[in-house]
């Protein structure tokens, strides 16, 4: 599976940056959740799926919501 990630960050001057990112990854459900098993290493770029998720450009891409988001565009 690949899993769409929106993530914010602190850099190392304090400030914060954002990146989106598609990562292969082995999902588990688990306690009503869904948890991350494993992250994979596949020696391909995802770049070109890449998209803010939950927007319309996300939904264009094929990605679906692992649960769907209130008020989203999914």
């Amino acid at each position: 599976m690949l899993l769409l990630t929106d993530s914010t960050f602190v850099n190392a001057q304090g400030g914060t940056g954002q990146t989106t990112g598609v990562f292969p990854v082995q999902m588990r459900w688990i306690a009503e959740d869904w948890k991350i098993g494993a992250i994979g290493r596949t020696g391909q770029h995802y770049s070109g799926l890449a998209a803010t998720p939950d927007t319309q450009d996300a939904v264009k891409l094929g990605w679906l919501a692992l649960i769907a988001a209130t008020g989203g565009a999914l």
